[in-house]
């Protein structure tokens, strides 16, 4: 989740994971599909400012976020493989 949303400034985005992570990448993009942002949150959280990779401060509207979290899971051979798994939410920028 991101809190807040709608918001003008910044929002913080927040996540639990229910096993070990090791990477976690939050992504964002405009509706049509182009990423503007990626920021790495293997914490559990991050704060987004409102810009685009470039710096530049993205236009009021609605955007998608992705966050995918890679982590070790056991196996039905008893060997740990890398699982990532995604969640995808819309954020709101209101000016």
């Amino acid at each position: 989740m991101n809190f807040p949303n709608p918001f003008a400034d910044a929002t913080t985005f927040y996540f639990r994971a229910t096993r070990a992570i090791h990477d976690a990448r939050i992504r964002l993009f405009t509706l049509a599909g182009r990423m503007i942002w990626e920021t790495s949150a293997v914490d559990g959280m991050t704060t987004w400012d409102g810009r685009d990779i470039d710096g530049d401060a993205v236009a009021n509207g609605v955007y998608l976020a992705q966050i995918e979290a890679t982590g070790e899971v056991l196996s039905e051979g008893g060997r740990f493989v890398d699982k990532k798994a995604y969640r995808e939410m819309k954020v709101v920028v209101s000016r």
